[in-house]
């Protein structure tokens, strides 16, 4: 989670980004019950615009469909979509979880899918190298090289 942050924190140019971590929330109307892991906002420097991310971590363990389901559940609730991000220190995803993630972006998610490779590396640029971006400056950028990446979309 710690990781998946300080990547946002990077896209949100270190100072225009805030996040919480570990939040249960309830819904008022249906009284569900939703878990993330963490979320990340990112402020327009001169306006109201903003860019939310909803992230669900994981360390060696795979993503669940219950998981994936509950996070588009809750980003229907946005008027304007958030991010999805799901993290893993893992080196790829399962081809299960490739599928999965493939089928949330494919019904209009914006997803982002961090491995390890992601995380941790100190030249992002040398990973970005054969995707659609080198220089992903900003979550819209990032979605489409982790998607290309890691889901093969």
């Amino acid at each position: 989670m710690i990781l998946s942050l300080w990547r946002f924190d990077h896209c949100a140019h270190s100072h225009h980004g805030r996040y919480v971590t570990s939040r249960n929330l309830v819904a008022r109307d249906t009284k569900r019950h939703y878990e993330i892991d963490y979320a990340y906002v990112i402020m327009g420097a001169f306006d109201t615009s903003y860019d939310l991310v909803l992230g669900e971590a994981r360390s060696y363990g795979d993503v669940t469909e219950e998981d994936m389901t509950k996070m588009a559940e809750l980003a229907d609730r946005f008027p304007r979509k958030p991010y999805l991000a799901f993290s893993t220190l893992k080196d790829r995803y399962s081809d299960v979880e490739r599928e999965r993630l493939r089928s949330l972006a494919g019904r209009g998610y914006q997803v982002i899918a961090l491995t390890r490779e992601e995380l941790d590396p100190y030249d992002l640029f040398d990973r970005f190298d054969k995707a659609p971006h080198k220089y992903a400056v900003g979550l819209k950028e990032l979605s489409e090289n982790t998607l290309h990446l890691n889901v093969g979309q």
